[in-house]
């Protein structure tokens, strides 16, 4: 990691109006050859350009950061891994999984629900809780391994 350079600090005085030690503190900062800025309301490093370089925490809230590194526990309300292509894999607020370019769970093929039902596309349901091995032949007729409790 590179050694940050000591900035030039100037001296604030009691003469000084709000304005005055506003620019100051944004001239200190710029001393650090840039390695810090304040613009229009949000933080970035000197270098930042928003999903290419550099670090930024947005007056709404939101960081963008190449790596992270946390101690404790992430909490989220949803993930999504990979964006929104075939590779991609998602887990919602209720704690559902899916994989795939799908926006929402109910609509995707490959997917694990919160209570342990699992879809492997639209030929194979394992309902674990319900010990139940559900297979689709692809022309609707269903074969179960397990117990049945009812008609499906």
């Amino acid at each position: 990691m590179d050694e940050l350079k000591q900035p030039t600090i100037s001296t604030p005085t009691t003469s000084m109006t709000e304005e005055q030690i506003r620019n100051l503190i944004v001239e200190t900062m710029l001393n650090y050859s840039g390695l810090m800025r304040i613009k229009s309301g949000n933080l970035q490093s000197g270098n930042f350009i928003s999903g290419s370089t550099g670090w930024g925490l947005n007056a709404s809230g939101v960081a963008e950061f190449l790596q992270g590194i946390f101690r404790g526990a992430l909490s989220a309300a949803t993930i999504d891994i990979g964006g929104a292509d075939a590779t991609s894999w998602h887990v919602d607020i209720n704690g559902n999984m899916w994989w795939g370019n799908y926006t929402t769970y109910a609509s995707a093929l490959i997917k694990i629900s919160n209570t342990g039902l699992i879809n492997l596309g639209t030929k194979v349901s394992i309902d674990g809780p319900n010990e139940r091995y559900i297979v689709n032949d692809g022309t609707n007729d269903r074969v179960l391994i397990g117990k049945a409790t009812g008609l499906f």
